[in-house]
């Protein structure tokens, strides 16, 4: 899946059959903005682009009836057709542009917290930053996309089935929300995937040895996680899908 770092339905084209013929220009700008409902960035310039369409009818609006009644002597009604259409469109056009620009200082609060789960804290699973975050997993790889391209996540590489982060050259813990329950169970038993110590059993009065172990942990050479498996058991890594050994 490819994730939006620019509008596919450029602004300036949006303006432009606006002016030309007005249902077209707002169908697209609804277009534009349902193709933008994953994309956090791109929904700022939504609004703006909002915004700046209100402003333009207030515009047109003013001018017009200010070229019709000119020199009728309607002065007070003019007024009071500038205070309706100002209602009506600018000032919802100045709500827009006030909403603009807090989402986008609270998008960059929400880019400080991508970098400190994943930087920081080791986070690799996109799902448990969407819970941590309260946001659609989809909006979150959107997100981290555009941090790749701008260069805030350096080796970092987004994985969509199943979706992950990784960071080149570091080890990376799996969340536990993201295992399975049979790993919930082994997460229980091996806290962060150090086993416990268990009593050593003691041989029988019989003379008899300890039975011999039917599981081992082993951890990924790929991505740092702690697996257990049957003593002859081979099977690939749940979370990167190396081979174990």
């Amino acid at each position: 899946m490819k994730y939006l770092i620019k509008p596919k339905i450029p602004g300036y084209g949006v303006v432009l059959m606006f002016f030309i013929f007005f249902p077209i220009g707002l169908l697209m700008l609804i277009i534009r903005a349902v193709q933008h409902r994953h994309a956090n960035h791109l929904k700022t310039g939504d609004l703006k682009l909002l915004a700046a369409f209100l402003m333009g009818i207030w515009f047109l609006l003013c001018t017009s009836f200010l070229a019709l009644t000119q020199g009728e002597g309607e002065t007070a009604g003019y007024v009071i057709l500038v205070v309706v259409f100002s209602i009506l469109f600018a000032l919802p056009a100045f709500s827009l542009w006030i909403v603009a620009r807090l989402r986008t200082k609270a998008l960059e609060q929400t880019y400080g917290h991508y970098e400190m789960m994943i930087m920081d804290q080791h986070m690799t699973s996109v799902d448990v930053i969407a819970q941590s975050t309260h946001q659609n997993p989809a909006t979150v790889m959107t997100d981290l996309n555009r941090m790749i391209h701008l260069g805030r996540l350096p080796g970092a590489t987004l994985y969509e089935n199943p979706r992950r982060i990784i960071v080149a050259g570091r080890r990376n813990r799996p969340e536990p929300s993201l295992v399975n329950s049979f790993n919930v169970e082994i997460n229980q038993e091996f806290h962060f995937g150090e086993p416990q110590r268990q009593p050593s059993k003691k041989k029988s009065s019989e003379g008899k040895n300890e039975p011999a172990p039917t599981h081992r942990v082993t951890e990924c050479s790929g991505c740092g996680a702690k697996m257990s498996l049957g003593a002859n058991e081979r099977k690939v890594c749940d979370y990167c899908g190396t081979p174990l050994k």
